[in-house]
C-alpha cells in the first residue's frame, strides 16, 4: 500500500474538487487515512462533508497554533456526536439529523485522560472508551477502525509531547462545557455563561419535566427525535397498563413503570449532566 502523504492527499482532495477551509490547519494525511481502496470517492466525499459542516465552529473555537489531526462521529448514549481531535484536546460536537454541530459542545484536553481505549466488534466500527482524570467516563460507539488506529495515534503523541513540555492547563472538570453560544467555557456547576450571559437547563430541571412527561425532556433539549421515541414508549406503555389493569393484574403495570420509566430517566439525566441545554441565548454575538 502506498504511503499516504500530505501531498497525496491534497492531490485527490482537488481532484475531487473538494477544499478545506485555509483558515484552519489540518494535519490532512490523518484526516483522511485512506486514499486508495475500493469506493474510495465516496469514503472521502462522506467524510469531507463532515469536516466542512463543523468548519464555522472550528474556525471561532481553535486554539493558536492548534492542528486539526482526526475527525469522526459515532454515537454517545445514541445521541450522534463528531469528535476532533487536535494536537491538544479533543473536542466534541453534538450532531443534529442533518448532520450539523448543534448544542451541547464540550472539550477535554489529553492532559486530564487517564486512559483511551477501543472495543472491538464484529463489524467495521468499534467503541471508543476514555477515562478521565476526575472519574468521568467518555463513551462513543460505532467508531470507524480506519478512524480508531488514526485517534489513538494523535492521543498517544499528544500526551508525550504536551507531558514533555509541561502542558496542563486548569480545568474546573475534566470534560469542559462550552457555551454554545459565544463557544466559551462555562466552569462545572455553573448554568449561565460569564462572557455573553446565555443560560442553561440544570440537569435536574430537565429530569423532573422527564417525569412529568416524559417527552417534555427531549423537547426541553432541542433532541426532537429523543422526545418522538419517548412519546412512542409513553403511549405503548399506557396501552400495556390499561391492558393490564382490565385483567385486575397490578403487578406488570408496576414492574413497567419501576424498569422503564426510571432506567430511561437515568439515561436522561446522564445526557443532561454531559453538555449544556440552551435555556435562553442573548443576542448572538
Amino acid at each position: 500500500m502506498t504511503e499516504v502523504t500530505a501531498d497525496r492527499v491534497i492531490s485527490k482532495l482537488n481532484e475531487l474538487n473538494l477544499h478545506l477551509s485555509p483558515e484552519i490547519n489540518y494535519r490532512v494525511e490523518t484526516v483522511f487515512p485512506r486514499i486508495e481502496g475500493m469506493f474510495l470517492n465516496r469514503e472521502i466525499r462522506k467524510k469531507f462533508q463532515l469536516v466542512q459542516r463543523i468548519e464555522p465552529v472550528l474556525r471561532e473555537l481553535l486554539l493558536e497554533h492548534e492542528q486539526v489531526q482526526v475527525v469522526s462521529k459515532g454515537k454517545e448514549k445514541l445521541l450522534h456526536t463528531a469528535m476532533v481531535f487536535t494536537n491538544y484536546r479533543i473536542v466534541c460536537f453534538r450532531m443534529n439529523s442533518k448532520g450539523e454541530p448543534k448544542q451541547a459542545f464540550s472539550f477535554l484536553y489529553y492532559t486530564q485522560i487517564d486512559s483511551l481505549k477501543t472495543t472491538n466488534s464484529w463489524s467495521s466500527r468499534d467503541d471508543l472508551t476514555i477515562a478521565l482524570k476526575d472519574g468521568g467516563k467518555l463513551t462513543v460507539s460505532t467508531i470507524l477502525k480506519t478512524e480508531r488506529e488514526a485517534m489513538l495515534t494523535a492521543f498517544q503523541n499528544a500526551q508525550k509531547v504536551l507531558t514533555e513540555q509541561g502542558f496542563d492547563p486548569s480545568v474546573s472538570q475534566s470534560r469542559e462545557n462550552l457555551c454554545g453560544n459565544c463557544l466559551q467555557v462555562v466552569p462545572k456547576d455553573q448554568y449561565q455563561c460569564a462572557a455573553c450571559g446565555a443560560t442553561f437547563w440544570k440537569p435536574r430541571e430537565i429530569v423532573s419535566r422527564y417525569f412529568l412527561f416524559p417527552p417534555w425532556g427531549g423537547f426541553v433539549m432541542k433532541l426532537y427525535l429523543m422526545a418522538a421515541i419517548h412519546l412512542a414508549y409513553l403511549i405503548l406503555i399506557m396501552i400495556l397498563i390499561s391492558i393490564s389493569l382490565m385483567r385486575s393484574d397490578y403487578g406488570f403495570p408496576l414492574m413497567i413503570i419501576m424498569v422503564v420509566y426510571i432506567k430511561a430517566a437515568m439515561n436522561m439525566w446522564f445526557i443532561a449532566n454531559n453538555g449544556l441545554y440552551q435555556k435562553k441565548f442573548p443576542q448572538r454575538i
